[in-house]
């Protein structure tokens, strides 16, 4: 029972959750175990719902402006994986922005799909910026036979792209639109139209979201939304094909209530929500994009790090002397999710906190563009499919014998979990550089075999 007991030691620690889920360990409910049940008499059938669930679906996408929306059980993982399949076929070929969630690619993986990348700009302390219209016009005109674009919105740190011109965009070339708006649920209610608005209204054919992100849910629960009617049979198949056949009404029943009571929240909560918000953001100058990028969702807190202070050395500081738990920790910055439920207390903690270390440590210092921008942003080409490299035979190399060989599985950091290397793609000198930079700034590299070792797996 060790992991049991320090879960229910952890509840009673005093750290207060600068992290997901977005409940932030504070709502009220009797004892789980007395409502986990299957499907009996009265509630339905996830996979083919036609009473209890088939409403609570309904009641969803009401809510959240969709032609119909699925829950997921298994978050927006199995979202992504069922859009993708649904929006691409069998060897289809697809526009990626190159940092979309590990499960996306994933999803092209399985689905042995040709992919082109689309390259965001990365903006100071390598965040990354919008995706450009123009740069997704351009991309559909090399690649005529794309079927299907899909991009990230808001990304981690909360930027947001343009939607409504992208979607024009794609249809006007045949082809559907698929969004991974995990960190976005709160866009899609009505009276958070503050924090921006989702790519369900603005005309994406797909779109992902985890309630347990950003709104009051447990972990693990997630939507997908689809506004497309050809594509709806089709994902309806998929859900269950990436779903558990025995979904937890737990859960359910989770999502349901966080649904029902969002609906009901009026709009001085999230305007209150957002005031606490900017009033932290003006202290601690925090990062504010400008004009730089299309849209900023305010709900993440950027705070970067005293000059030579990595993010994961302050991220301990502010567990450690404050008891505050951050959601991610980046090479010169942390990231604080909030969400409607953190009491103004909260907020002036985090603000304490913070303040004491820029007093003992420094000032964050003026951020240049990080060397993301070399890992990322085209320093590799693609020399094998996804599918292809990682069925073939592989082996172990040191990072001195990498370079010029093709990666034989994934390289990346997780949170946020954006690969830094995909299966096929050549290992270049700037990448290997890149991996040592990421380890010496305390972050942990996942995916290949031996990394903590500096040696990575390649094709043989």
């Amino acid at each position: 029972m060790e992991l049991y007991n320090a879960l229910m030691a952890y509840a009673q620690n005093g750290a207060y959750p600068f992290h997901m889920p977005g409940h932030k360990r504070q709502m009220k409910g009797q004892d789980p175990y007395a409502y986990d049940i299957t499907e009996i008499t009265g509630f339905d059938d996830l996979h083919h719902a036609e009473g209890i669930l088939l409403r609570a679906e309904t009641e969803a996408a009401e809510v959240f402006g969709a032609g119909k929306t699925y829950y997921s059980v298994n978050g927006s993982t199995a979202a992504n994986l069922a859009g993708f399949f649904a929006c691409v076929p069998e060897e289809g070929e697809v526009l990626m922005a190159r940092n979309c969630h590990k499960s996306v690619y994933h999803a092209a993986l399985l689905r042995n799909a040709r992919v082109h990348y689309l390259f965001p700009p990365v903006l100071a302390g390598g965040i990354y910026g919008s995706m450009r219209p123009e740069d997704i016009e351009a991309a559909l005109l090399q690649h005529p036979g794309i079927c299907a674009v899909i991009l990230t919105s808001p990304t981690y740190e909360g930027v947001l792209s343009d939607a409504k011109a992208i979607a024009d965009i794609v249809h006007a070339h045949g082809a559907m639109l698929m969004v991974d708006e995990a960190h976005g649920a709160h866009l899609g209610l009505a009276q958070a139209r503050e924090f921006g608005t989702s790519a369900v209204r603005l005309g994406a054919d797909c779109v992902s979201q985890s309630l347990h992100k950003m709104l009051p849910s447990l972990t693990q629960t997630a939507l997908l939304h689809v506004q497309s009617p050809k594509l709806m049979k089709k994902t309806a198949f998929y859900m269950r094909v990436f779903q558990s056949s025995s979904p937890s009404y737990v859960l359910m029943g989770s999502m349901d209530r966080c649904i029902s009571e969002m609906r009901e929240t009026p709009q001085e909560e999230f305007h209150a929500w957002k005031a606490k918000l900017d009033e932290t953001r003006q202290i601690l100058h925090g990062w504010e994009p400008g004009d730089t990028v299309y849209g900023k969702d305010p709900s993440k807190l950027v705070i970067f790090t005293p000059e030579g202070m990595s993010g994961s050395r302050m991220c301990h500081i502010l567990y450690e002397e404050a008891q505050l738990e951050m959601e991610m920790a980046a090479e010169d910055y942390v990231l604080a999710m909030t969400g409607i439920t953190d009491p103004p207390e909260a907020y002036s903690r985090l603000q304490t906190a913070v303040l004491g270390i820029y007093e003992k440590y420094g000032q964050p210092g003026r951020r240049k563009t990080s060397a993301q921008t070399v890992a990322l942003l085209g320093d590799t080409a693609q020399r094998m499919l996804m599918g292809q490299a990682k069925e073939a035979p592989s082996e172990v190399v040191d990072f001195a014998k990498a370079e010029g060989r093709i990666a034989a599985d994934f390289v990346y950091v997780y949170p946020p979990g954006i690969p830094i290397l995909v299966p096929g793609e050549e290992i270049t000198a700037g990448i290997l550089q890149r991996l040592r930079e990421v380890q010496a700034r305390e972050l942990k590299l996942y995916g290949s075999e031996g990394l903590q070792n500096e040696k990575i797996a390649v094709v043989r």
